[in-house]
């Protein structure tokens, strides 16, 4: 009796190549917008990318310190095969409550949908993340509140600059 095959569905896709990409160390921007029209509040973080689970799966970890606080959240991304969707779970240290989004690519950009919960309501709210890659060594998330009724705002840009080798 020969070997089994392994189901196509079960088998790494250039998605996953694709997510091996932006393993590494990087220096993170953040700016979080309080209110519309407001100028963000800046704060410096840091990154680790890895591939976890024999390279299916791509594991964040963000450090930042903010006033008051050390702030540390974990996302763990892949794509899957069976939903043809990318997913990523994220969660942190502020908050019991993971968010878990998926994603498409459109028009060159990975934009993954979600339902968060309000930093003050704690209110679900439907959420956007937009991930745009500036080259090979940098590239931005941008998340926005998409409110029931009216426009979209970005509330947070993380931009990712990949340290270099000493």
């Amino acid at each position: 009796m020969g070997a089994m095959q392994m189901p196509e569905w079960r088998k790494k896709t250039q998605h996953h190549a694709d997510m091996a990409k932006s393993v590494g160390e990087f220096t993170v921007v953040s700016e979080m917008f309080m209110a519309p029209g407001q100028p963000p509040q800046k704060e410096t973080a840091t990154s680790t990318r890895k591939m976890v689970k024999n390279g299916l799966f791509l594991q964040e970890d963000f450090k930042m310190h903010t006033p008051g606080m050390a702030f540390e959240g974990r996302a763990v991304a892949g794509y899957d095969t069976v939903r043809k969707k990318f997913v990523s779970i994220w969660f942190d240290n502020s908050s019991p409550v993971p968010e878990v989004s998926y994603g498409q690519m459109e028009d060159g950009k990975l934009v993954f949908n979600s339902e968060g919960v309000g930093f003050m309501s704690g209110k679900l709210e439907k959420r956007r993340m937009v991930c745009e890659n500036l080259g090979a060594d940098s590239f931005t998330s941008s998340f926005y509140i998409v409110p029931a009724e009216g426009e979209a705002h970005m509330w947070m840009r993380l931009t990712y600059t990949r340290k270099k080798a000493d």
